[in-house]
């Protein structure tokens, strides 16, 4: 489930700090540079949630994850899709479904969503079914980014319309291959 991050914000700074030289925070940020953790008080038109694992016998929840975009308004666009797992993700599944259902849900209201990731992330299926499903492009940047272990990795970014948004009208098909 997600709840606004700033609910969660010591939790998801904890999870930061803890993952930030890890392969998964690699995946999650692209870069073996970036190594700030997000500032609750900075908004610059993003979105951050803390994705919460509610189980039974738990009141609030614990955080398990964090998943933040970018709304540009004026195209009515989604940009810079991150998400990243605080625990390993046998235990916690939900984590893969909530990213998935907000990235839908994202696609459905929004003229665009844009977002990449690495070759060797855990994500690139679901992202590629994505892409299929919804008609949308992939991009691939053979041998982008290197790792700390001096690995090149490639980067896959991917664009998909939503075909049903008032600003195509009937050139939503042309637009989208269909």
């Amino acid at each position: 489930m997600l709840e606004p991050a700033r609910l969660h914000w010591e939790q998801i700074r904890n999870g930061f700090i803890l993952r930030q030289y890890d392969d998964d925070y690699f995946f999650c940020t692209h870069s073996v540079h970036e190594r700030r953790i997000p500032d609750p008080n900075e908004d610059r038109g993003e979105f951050r949630f803390a994705i919460i694992d509610k189980s039974p016998d738990d009141d609030g929840g614990i955080v398990v994850g964090y998943f933040r975009y970018y709304l540009c308004i004026l195209e009515d666009a989604v940009y810079g899709i991150q998400a990243l797992s605080f625990v390993p993700k046998e235990k916690h599944p939900c984590i893969g479904l909530d990213v998935y259902r907000e990235v839908v849900r994202l696609i459905h209201t929004h003229n665009k969503v844009n977002f990449s990731c690495l070759d060797t992330a855990p994500a690139v299926h679901l992202y590629d079914r994505l892409c299929e499903k919804y008609k949308g492009r992939k991009n691939i940047y053979y041998e982008d980014v290197m790792d700390n272990r001096r690995v090149f990795h490639d980067k896959y970014e991917y664009e998909i319309f939503n075909p049903n948004h008032p600003k195509y009208g009937c050139k939503a098909q042309n637009l989208i291959g269909g």
